[in-house]
C-alpha cells in the first residue's frame, strides 16, 4: 500500500492523535510485547480512542469498525517505508501514554504470576506460626534457665507444668524446624541449579530473591530454639552433623544465587542503556523482553513495573542477612568453640571468657530472635511491594495443597505441647513408646548452662543409656 492511499480520516501528523484510554493503550502494548506484533482488534480500538477528538474537530465522519479493521490489516502488511514510519510513530505515542500515565493499568494487565510456592498466603501463615512458636518457646525456655525465674516455676505447680510441657515438646519443635529449613534449602538449590543448567528455564527476580531470603529466614528460628534448649538436648554429635549439613547447603545455595543474573536488574540496566537511543542497547532490551523463555511476560513485568530501588533493596536485605549469619558462625566456631585450639582463647585461667561462653546461649538467642523477625518483616514488605502492582493472575493470594501441607508441619508441635501440658511429661512421653518401654522420672542432676553443643552432664559419658531399674515397692 502506498503512502498516498492513506484514507482522509487518518492524519499523517502524529501530533493529531490524542490517546487517553489507559486500559486500551495498556492492552495494546501488552499484547504487542507478548506476540511481537500489533493485534488487529486492539489496534482498531486504540485508533478510535486516539482519533475521536481529531474527527470531531475537523467534522470528519466516523468510519465504521469494518472500514478501520480492513485498513489496519492492509496497513500492517504494507512494506512501504512511509507506512512503516507511521506505524512506529503510532506505537511510540501509545507507549508514551502508558509510560507516563498508565503504568498501573499496564502492570495489572501483564500476566505476572508471583510465587505461590514460597509466597502464597498459606506459606506466609506458616512462617508466622513458626516465628510465633519460636518466640513463645524462647520466652518459656529462657525464663526456665534463669535462676530467679526458674525458682518461680518450681514454687508454682501450674507454671511449672507449662515449663515442663515446653521443655519436653522442644524436641518435636526443633526437629520440625530443622526439617523445614532443610526442605527450603534443598528446594532453593533445585530451583537455582535448574536455572543455571538450562537456559530455557526462566527464573524471575521475585522467585530468586524470595527463595534466598526464605532459606535464610528458616535458619534463625532453628538456631533460636536450639540455643534456648541446649542444656536439655541429647544426641549432641548427631545435631552437630545436622548443623554442618545445613551450613553446607546454605553455602551452596547462596553460591548458586550469586551466579544467577537477576532478570530485573539486567532488564533495568538494559532499559537504562536504551534511553540513550543506542540501537544495540534497544535491541538487547527487546530481545530480553521477548525471549522465548519468557512467553508469559514475567521478566517484562518485573522490568517495566517494579521500581529499581525495590529490587536493589530486596537484594541488599539478602546480603545483610547472609553476612550476619556468616559473622555469627565464624565467631561461634573461632571464639566460642575455639576450633583452631588457640591458647589465648582457652577458658582455663580466663574467668571472663568462661563466663561469656556460659552465657553464649542467650547471646545466640537474641541474635536469632532479631534475625528471625527482621527477615520475616522484610520479606512481607517486599512481597507487598511486588503484589500491589500485580493483576488478577497473581497467585500469591491463593491457597494451594502444598501450602496446607507446609502449615501442617507445626500441628504435631501443638499436639505435643498441649498433650504434655494436660497429661504430664511421664504419661505423655510414655505414650510415644511401645508397650515394652516406660518413661520414668530421672534423678535430678546438675546441668551446665553452656553453649549450644554442650548438652548436659554425662552426655558423652559411659552409661548414659543404661536402663533405670525401678525396684518393686519403690
Amino acid at each position: 500500500m502506498a503512502a498516498n492511499t492513506i484514507p482522509p480520516w487518518l492524519p499523517v501528523d502524529i501530533s493529531q492523535f490524542a490517546f487517553t484510554n489507559c486500559t486500551l493503550a495498556s492492552k495494546f502494548i501488552a499484547q504487542a510485547q507478548s506476540t511481537n506484533d500489533a493485534p488487529i482488534q486492539q489496534t482498531v480500538e486504540v485508533l478510535y480512542n486516539g482519533l475521536g477528538v481529531y474527527w470531531s474537530a475537523n467534522n470528519i465522519s466516523t468510519p465504521s469498525p469494518g472500514q478501520v479493521a480492513a485498513f489496519v490489516v492492509d496497513f500492517l502488511q504494507s512494506s512501504n517505508p512511509a507506512d512503516q514510519t507511521l506505524i512506529s510513530n503510532i506505537a511510540a505515542a501509545v507507549q508514551r501514554l502508558v509510560g507516563l500515565k498508565c503504568m498501573e493499568d499496564y502492570c495489572k494487565i501483564l500476566p505476572w504470576q508471583g510465587n505461590a510456592d514460597l509466597s502464597g498466603r498459606g506459606m506466609l501463615v506458616s512462617y508466622f506460626v513458626q516465628a510465633g512458636l519460636a518466640t513463645f518457646y524462647m520466652i518459656i525456655l529462657g525464663l526456665g534457665r534463669l535462676n530467679k525465674s526458674s525458682r518461680f516455676f518450681k514454687k508454682s505447680p501450674k507454671y511449672e507444668r507449662v515449663l515442663v510441657a515446653v521443655q519436653e515438646s522442644t524436641k518435636s519443635f526443633l526437629d520440625a524446624a530443622v526439617l523445614f529449613s532443610l526442605v527450603m534449602l534443598i528446594a532453593s538449590l533445585y530451583v537455582f541449579a535448574r536455572a543455571l543448567s538450562d537456559q530455557n528455564v526462566i527464573i524471575t527476580t521475585y522467585i530468586q530473591f524470595s527463595s534466598a531470603l526464605i532459606s535464610l529466614f528458616t535458619i534463625f528460628p532453628t538456631v533460636l530454639i536450639h540455643a534456648c534448649a541446649s542444656n536439655h538436648l541429647r544426641r549432641g554429635r548427631f545435631r552437630q552433623g545436622v548443623w554442618a549439613f545445613v551450613g553446607c547447603l546454605t553455602v551452596t545455595v547462596m553460591a548458586l544465587f550469586f551466579n544467577i543474573r537477576s532478570s530485573a536488574l539486567y532488564g533495568i540496566q538494559a532499559r537504562n542503556d536504551s534511553v540513550s537511543s543506542d540501537s544495540k542497547a534497544i535491541e538487547n532490551l527487546n530481545n530480553f523482553l521477548t525471549k522465548a523463555a519468557d512467553k508469559e511476560s514475567q521478566n517484562a513485568w518485573e522490568v517495566n513495573c517494579v521500581e529499581q530501588n525495590v529490587v536493589v533493596g530486596f537484594f541488599t536485605v539478602i546480603i545483610v542477612a547472609l553476612a550476619l549469619i556468616a559473622i555469627f558462625t565464624v565467631f561461634y566456631l573461632l571464639i566460642v568453640k575455639n576450633i583452631l585450639r588457640i591458647p589465648f582463647l582457652r577458658s582455663k585461667g580466663r574467668p571472663r571468657l568462661k563466663k561469656f561462653r556460659k552465657n553464649w546461649w542467650w547471646v545466640s538467642a537474641i541474635f536469632a530472635f532479631g534475625g528471625m523477625w527482621a527477615t520475616l518483616i522484610m520479606f512481607v514488605y517486599y512481597r507487598s511491594a511486588f503484589n500491589r502492582l500485580a493483576g488478577t493472575t497473581n497467585k500469591d493470594d491463593e491457597w494451594s495443597f502444598g501450602q496446607i501441607l507446609a502449615l501442617a508441619t507445626w500441628v504435631p508441635v501443638f499436639v505435643e505441647l498441649l498433650f504434655i501440658g494436660k497429661k504430664g511429661a511421664v504419661v505423655a512421653l510414655t505414650g510415644q513408646l511401645s508397650d515394652k518401654y516406660q518413661v520414668v522420672l530421672a534423678p535430678e542432676i546438675i546441668r551446665r548452662d553452656t553453649d549450644m553443643t554442650v548438652l548436659s552432664v554425662g552426655d558423652s559419658e559411659k552409661g548414659k543409656y543404661e536402663p533405670v531399674v525401678v525396684e518393686p515397692g519403690k
